[in-house]
């Protein structure tokens, strides 16, 4: 293992550079508009290629040497790199010049199709939730496991927008994935690809981006359905407790939006991650959601509660922080 992370760090360094010296042939940027973008320069956003490139790496070296993942070159594993590539390509697209969401959507589900037709793993085919008997999904597999990976992405995206929350939700899926499937390089991979990332975000010399928020959540979001159909470590209620946070979020953000007769999909800066920084500061505020993500997990894992009952916790605690940090911030600007 210590070989395999300093040869990732080397070749992320080199990479890095490589990347800034000829950034302008790429020439995508997050600029600022005074309304949901308040930065005050130009950024460049490379978050996916960052973890683009490490993905190939480790998908060229792991099929020709190691077999920690991929094994060999077969039908699914060329596949998932079609697919994955297609996704950072269409973010990257989309940074560029703002992509309409059903245009999006279509992409997305193209791809997420192409790929979990590859690989019967893929397919979500029971549920066994705690207090619910064994759900079959049967002929309704298929739709299930495409609407799991499509929510996921798009829940995925309303953490993006403050700088260090990504990357630590980031750090927070990956170590959880790491520990789940025995320490399988792949996320280990991630991990070190994260760790510069969060150093470049932190100095302000990189945003995540569309392309960087695409790319990760679709391959995290493959990867959690595999080790869910292929190991006893990953079962239902790990996965909703680690998306528990940017899902419920999704849903709040979509039925406030239609409740003011705004499009589900427009920006906006009303996400928690927007409100706690507003109250705490950037770090502190950062940090608090952190603890919120976390905290079903955590309270899985050391009190050993009911899943529901853990679900309920999250609510209310959730929305009470929301709405008190919405109010002490509406009377103060008042």
């Amino acid at each position: 293992m210590v070989n395999f992370i300093l040869i990732f760090l080397i070749l992320n360094i080199l990479f890095l550079l490589l990347l800034f010296k000829q950034y302008r042939l790429i020439d995508i940027y997050d600029h600022p508009d005074t309304i949901l973008k308040k930065h005050e320069n130009s950024m460049p956003v490379f978050g996916g290629i960052l973890f683009y490139g490490n993905f190939i790496i480790f998908y060229l070296i792991d099929i020709m040497y190691f077999d920690y993942f991929f094994n060999n070159l077969n039908r699914f594993s060329l596949i998932f790199l079609i697919s994955s590539t297609g996704i950072l390509i269409m973010g990257l697209l989309d940074d560029k010049y703002n992509f309409t969401p059903i245009k999006k959507v279509f992409i997305i589900l193209i791809f997420s199709t192409i790929l979990i037709f590859s690989n019967p793993n893929l397919l979500i085919t029971t549920l066994d939730l705690d207090l619910l008997s064994t759900i079959e999904l049967n002929n309704y597999s298929f739709l299930f496991t495409i609407m799991c990976v499509f929510i996921f992405i798009n829940a995925y995206n309303m953490l993006d927008g403050v700088d260090l929350n990504i990357a630590f939700y980031n750090f927070f899926l990956l170590i959880f994935f790491f520990y789940k499937s025995n320490y399988n390089f792949i996320f280990l991979t991630f991990i070190i690809a994260n760790s510069f990332f969060l150093a470049l975000n932190f100095f302000k010399r990189s945003y995540f981006g569309n392309n960087g928020a695409y790319f990760f959540s679709f391959i995290i979001s493959i990867l959690s359905i595999l080790y869910f159909n292929s190991s006893e470590n990953v079962n239902e209620e790990d996965l909703v407790l680690v998306m528990l946070f940017p899902v419920i979020e999704l849903i709040r953000l979509f039925i406030s939006r239609v409740a003011i007769n705004k499009s589900p999909f427009a920006g906006d800066n009303n996400h928690f991650h927007h409100i706690s920084v507003k109250y705490f500061g950037r770090v502190w505020g950062i940090v608090f959601c952190q603890i919120l993500i976390a905290l079903p997990l955590l309270c899985d894992y050391l009190f050993k509660l009911n899943m529901w009952f853990n679900i309920l916790i999250f609510l209310v605690l959730y929305l009470s922080s929301f709405y008190y940090f919405k109010f002490l911030l509406l009377n103060k600007s008042e």
